[in-house]
C-alpha cells in the first residue's frame, strides 16, 4: 500500500488527531487537520546525547504561520510558511520548492488537498454524501489511485474499503465489529492474499486500548506494529507506537500525548537502530501558557 500507514512514523508540520473518525485506521495518514498550534518545536537528541534544533515554528498571526528547518548539525535550511487564504483554505510553501493548498468545510471535513512540486502535481479530493465519505480519489499525471467505501445495515456501518489504481482491482480494506458495535478488525486484502490485519481492543468504557499490527511475510504472520492507549482521569490521551522486526525486536517507538481537547502536545521518537537517538515534537497553544513557556524555555537553549 506504498506509504500510506500510519507506522512509518514521518515527520509532519501538521498536528494529527488520535484517530480518524470516519476513515479505517490504515487510512489515516489520508486525515489532515488544521494546524491551529500557536508554537511548535521539533528537536533532536543524538547518539551522544547533543540536543539540535530541527525545527521552529510560529504563528505569527491569524492568516499566517512559519516554521524554520534545521539539518541535524544544526545549520538553518529554510522556512515552510502557512498562509491561510481563507479560514478553510491553507497554502504551505516548503523551504525545498514544494507546495500544497488544502481545503476543508466549514464543519472541519476535509475536501481537497493539491500537493505541487517542481516535476509533479498530486491532487486529493473526497467526496462524501448523506454526511459520510464516500470515495477518495488521488490523481497524477496519468494514474488515478481510489478508495471506494461500502456501507451496510441501518446504522449504514462501514464494511469495506476497495482500492483501485487506473479502474484496476488493487486490493479491499475488510472491517468486521464485536457485539458492542465496536471495530474489531481490519483486514487488507490483495488479490484474495492477506497482507495485513489489525484487531482492536477496549477497555470497560469503550476507550480504545490496544491496535495490534500483523502482517504477512513468506515465513507467516509477525507482529509488526503494537499501539497502546491510555488516558488520565481528565481524559488526556496518550498513544504508545512500537515498531518490530520480524524477529520481534522493537526498533522504534512514538509516544503521542494529546490534551483534554484532543490537541496534540507531544511527540517523542526513540529510534533504536542503527544507532540510538530521539526525536521530540512540542505544540503550544494560545491559551496554553504552561506549554508556551515550556517551549520558549527549550528554544533559549539553542
Amino acid at each position: 500500500m506504498k506509504n500510506q500507514f500510519l507506522f512509518c512514523l514521518s515527520l509532519s508540520f501538521f498536528a494529527n488527531s488520535i484517530l480518524a473518525q470516519e476513515l479505517p485506521f490504515l487510512l489515516q495518514s489520508y486525515e489532515e487537520t488544521k494546524p491551529e498550534w500557536t508554537e511548535f518545536l521539533q528537536m533532536q537528541i543524538n547518539p551522544l546525547g547533543d540536543t539540535i534544533y530541527m525545527a521552529n515554528g510560529q504563528r505569527l498571526d491569524p492568516a499566517l504561520s512559519h516554521c524554520d528547518t534545521y539539518d541535524s548539525l544544526g545549520n538553518w535550511q529554510g522556512v515552510d510558511r502557512c498562509v491561510w487564504e481563507s479560514e478553510n483554505v491553507l497554502r504551505v510553501y516548503h523551504y525545498q520548492g514544494s507546495e500544497e493548498m488544502i481545503v476543508w468545510e466549514e464543519e472541519g471535513r476535509l475536501l481537497k488537498k493539491i500537493e505541487t512540486g517542481l516535476d509533479y502535481q498530486i491532487e486529493t479530493d473526497y467526496i462524501y454524501e448523506n454526511n459520510r465519505i464516500e470515495r477518495i480519489s488521488i490523481s497524477q499525471k496519468d494514474s488515478l489511485e481510489e478508495w471506494v467505501f461500502v456501507y451496510q445495515g441501518q446504522q449504514q456501518r462501514l464494511i469495506k474499503v476497495k482500492h483501485f489504481q487506473n479502474g484496476k482491482d488493487l486490493g479491499v480494506i475488510q472491517l468486521s465489529y464485536n457485539a458492542l458495535n465496536q471495530k474489531a478488525l481490519e483486514e487488507y486484502w490483495e488479490q484474495g492474499e492477506l497482507q495485513k490485519l489489525l484487531s482492536f481492543t477496549y477497555d470497560d468504557q469503550s476507550n480504545i486500548q490496544t491496535i495490534l499490527v500483523m502482517d504477512q511475510g513468506p515465513q507467516g504472520a509477525f507482529l509488526s506494529a503494537k499501539l497502546e492507549y491510555s488516558w488520565n482521569k481528565n481524559g488526556a490521551k496518550q498513544e504508545l507506537t512500537s515498531l518490530f522486526t520480524k524477529d520481534a525486536t522493537v526498533v522504534k517507538t512514538r509516544r503521542r500525548t494529546f490534551d483534554q481537547e484532543n490537541r496534540l502536545i507531544k511527540v517523542q521518537h526513540l529510534n533504536f537502530s542503527p544507532n540510538t537517538y530521539q526525536e521530540i515534537k512540542i505544540y503550544a497553544y494560545s491559551a496554553d501558557e504552561k506549554s508556551m513557556e515550556n517551549i520558549s524555555l527549550h528554544a533559549q537553549g539553542r
